[in-house]
């Protein structure tokens, strides 16, 4: 019954959640592992130890909560016990998941619970049940197909046989078929003093961003209006440029939309020095909210086709909040 009340409670805060922010993203999840029974039943001739294959659809809702994804997936779940049956499971799972940083990659730890109708034929207890599914998971966001592992526990809700637990481990792999945000197009926004940000209108559709670098001359479109840049139209990269102050809202993590031009402005540059690698120094109330920012820029450039290997972190925290640039040469 706890089981059950956990997904209960997890579909409520899904259906209370006011409206999500952010665009949401379409996925498909596979993978395998095993299964194992935990009722003993050896006696009874049903092996103990099963190979178990999954696959879902996943739909993941960002900017529900502060810090926190919220995710539904619908899926099928097989498991085959050696000489003896099988289980099959239609599941429908709610949970959440929280990003954050490590070793330079972004990882996601996700919690989902919820009902699944349970086909597992057996000589006592008939072949059609109900039951409780909870999985737990880790992933690697930026790693190629979202690789990750998960554990899954399930009670199965027989009438004649007590507490059919059953408790499953693997690794299963995600691929994204939409939500990938797309490119904004917007006014060219212009910087006052202090980080105030004003939008300005192009005075001219053959130089959007009034740098007086002209048509296809300017490699980097998206530069501020007023900067100090070069003959193809890009800044000069140098220790200690600092990022638009409104990047991000008071006490958040979302990119605003300053802050996907300023994204865009960033990866320009580095397409136009492929020998250098990005330090983003993130200064930010707390260290958590840093980490939470480097990673929503870190996962923006990877968007625009810059490579993870290329984007490190310096985050800490403290006041004023800032965010500036430093560069390595890659090795």
């Amino acid at each position: 019954m706890k089981l059950l009340a956990t997904a209960c409670c997890l579909c409520l805060l899904w259906t209370s959640a006011p409206a999500m922010a952010q665009g949401p993203r379409l996925s498909g999840t596979g993978g395998g592992g095993t299964l194992l029974n935990l009722n003993d039943r050896m006696a009874d001739g049903v092996s103990t130890t099963a190979v178990a294959l999954t696959g879902a659809g996943e739909l993941a809702l960002p900017g529900i909560f502060p810090r926190w994804n919220v995710r539904a997936s619908a899926g099928l779940d097989l498991a085959f016990f050696a000489g003896t049956a099988f289980v099959g499971n239609v599941t429908l799972l709610v949970g959440v998941s929280r990003p954050f940083l490590f070793l330079s990659q972004t990882w996601e730890a996700g919690v989902t619970a919820g009902p699944a109708l349970t086909l597992a034929p057996t000589r006592d207890a008939g072949s059609l049940w109900t039951s409780t599914v909870v999985k737990l998971d880790l992933r690697c966001d930026t790693c190629p197909l979202g690789a990750g592992l998960y554990v899954k526990l399930q009670q199965i809700w027989m009438s004649d046989v007590a507490d059919p637990w059953m408790l499953g481990a693997g690794v299963e792999v995600r691929f994204d078929f939409a939500g990938k945000p797309a490119p904004i197009v917007m006014p060219v926004a212009g910087r006052k003093p202090g980080g105030v940000t004003t939008v300005v209108k192009p005075v001219d559709s053959d130089d959007p961003d009034g740098d007086g670098v002209r048509g296809a001359t300017d490699l980097c479109p998206s530069s501020g209006r007023g900067a100090k840049v070069e003959a193809n139209g890009c800044e000069a990269v140098a220790d200690g440029m600092e990022l638009d102050g409104g990047m991000f809202a008071a006490g958040s993590a979302a990119l605003t939309v300053a802050g996907e031009q300023e994204c865009r402005r960033v990866a320009e540059l580095l397409n136009q020095n492929a020998q250098l690698a990005i330090v983003f120094q993130v200064t930010a109330a707390d260290e958590e909210l840093a980490n939470l920012r480097f990673l929503a820029i870190s996962k923006k450039l990877q968007e625009l086709g810059i490579p993870g290997r290329r984007i490190m972190s310096g985050t800490r925290a403290g006041t004023p909040e800032s965010i500036t640039l430093a560069f390595r040469l890659l090795l």
